[in-house]
This record gives structure tokens, sequence and C-alpha cells, in this order.
């Protein structure tokens, strides 16, 4: 079961949003960062490797009705929060800032760290708890200026056997 983004904790004033994954062992995460080191707000999210378990999120969004949702989350807010307005799971996308990934947190840590980090988890088989700052939430309403070819570091290898 796939879980409504929770609201667990505020960081400073950006509300931190949490989607869980399942993925088989072998399988990429499907995250790609950018070539920066962490700070208290995690690191930015590049990309998402197509076909990934991160990517096949936005079919639960095309395919599943609220009833596949758990949306009686203790942290979640009142009926104005626009996930629950739209029946929409909100997923990472390219510019959100990634603070943790199952165990692992990403606030302050070097990109190259983050990198090893993802790429132990291609052995693991099941739920990965992603948390994240949309954004729009850090971003002001007025800058609004992710540019995907900036600079990627790809955070997990290629595995595609043709």
């Amino acid at each position: 079961m796939i879980q409504l983004n929770e609201i667990p904790k505020q960081s400073d004033d950006c509300e931190v949003l949490t989607v869980k994954v399942l993925k088989k062992a072998g399988e990429i995460l499907g995250l790609e960062l950018e070539l920066e080191n962490g700070d208290e707000k995690g690191i930015t999210l590049a990309h998402i490797t197509p076909e990934s378990p991160v990517d096949r999120l936005k079919y639960w969004n095309q395919y599943k009705s609220m009833d596949n949702i758990q949306v009686h989350s203790p942290y979640l807010k009142h009926s104005e929060q626009s996930n629950v307005n739209t029946h929409r799971l909100r997923i990472p996308t390219a510019g959100d800032r990634i603070l943790s990934v199952s165990e692992y947190n990403f606030q302050n840590m070097s990109a190259f760290t983050a990198l090893r980090l993802l790429r132990k988890l291609i052995s693991y088989s099941g739920f990965i708890k992603i948390n994240f700052i949309p954004r729009e939430l850090y971003e002001g309403e007025g800058q609004m200026k992710y540019n995907n070819h900036s600079k990627l570091f790809p955070s997990e290898p290629n595995l595609y056997i043709n």
C-alpha cells in the first residue's frame, strides 16, 4: 500500500512530505542528485530515473482510487491540503530537497556519501521511506527557477541490460 504524504515535522517553516516506495532487490531507487553537498534542507533532487520505483509512483495517481491510499494519518492537515482535495499523491520531482531515504539522513551530507548510501539500497527489497521538501515550499512562489539542465550527479549506476 502506498501512503498519502505524511507531514511528520516542520523544517525551517517548510513542510516535510513522506512517500513510501516498494522496490525489488537489484532495482535502483531512481533518485539522481545534484552535484552539491547537502545543507539543513537536504540535497536537491536533479532527476527521477524513468521506469524506476520512484517514477512508478506517478501511476498511482492515474489508476488507483483513494481507497488504495492511506489518508487517515495523524499528520495529515485539514481538508484544505491540496493533496487530499485533488486525490493525488505528491511524489518527489526535480528541484525538491531530499531530507532522508530509508534510515539515511541527507542533511549536511556530502554528495559522494549520499551516492554511496543510495547504492547500498540496491540490494534491499521492500518499502523505502523518502522524506522531502517540495521546491515550491522552500522557494518563493515567484522564484520557481529550477533548471533541469544543471549539473547532474548520477546517484545510481545504469543497470539496464539489453
